[in-house]
């Protein structure tokens, strides 16, 4: 189940970046933007959010300072360092579709879990509803009008009960 459209930020300054580019935005279905440098890595990030923030290895040697702000400012991002020359678009490819395939996975997982607890605190409170309703339906001193009322309330919050019961 694929949520959103997915994004990659590849910072390099590696002959051919355009053709991988092309390659990974091709089999992987994502927007590919290529940064040629850490400070245009740097722009970019400040405008736009990405899903995988790429960077070759060759631009990060020596620069630890410099890419724990690339790191911070990519945000959400998925920070992944490599070196494409050496792994070749077919395994840089297959890197990024396994993160991308694993994401998703994440995004289910975090959504059902969302899910349950939402349902779970809608059950307490129907639980409630249902025993106030109840309580107050077998009082003696309510007056028709609002009996009519609680039983309607009643059997709306049984309908919920219902419901949450087969979500």
């Amino acid at each position: 189940m694929k949520h959103e459209a997915h994004s990659v930020l590849m910072v390099t300054a590696m002959e051919g970046a355009g053709n991988l580019a092309a390659a990974l935005s091709r089999e992987a279905d994502v927007t590919v933007q290529v940064a040629r440098s850490r400070a245009s890595a740097l722009a970019v990030l400040r405008r736009e959010a990405f899903t995988i923030v790429l960077v070759d290895s060759l631009l990060s040697q020596g620069q630890a300072e410099s890419m724990e702000t690339l790191w911070e400012r990519a945000d959400l991002a998925v920070p992944l360092e490599l070196n494409p020359t050496e792994l070749g678009p077919v395994r840089v490819i297959r890197q990024v579709c396994g993160i991308l395939a694993r994401r998703e996975r994440e995004y289910v997982l975090a959504r059902r879990l969302a899910g349950l607890e939402i349902e779970e605190e809608l059950r307490s409170h129907v639980t409630g509803l249902l025993l106030q309703s109840d309580l107050m339906l077998r009082e003696k001193a309510v007056p028709p009008m609002v009996r009519e009322r609680l039983v309607t309330l009643r059997e709306l919050a049984d309908g919920l009960r219902v419901r949450l019961r087969h979500a």
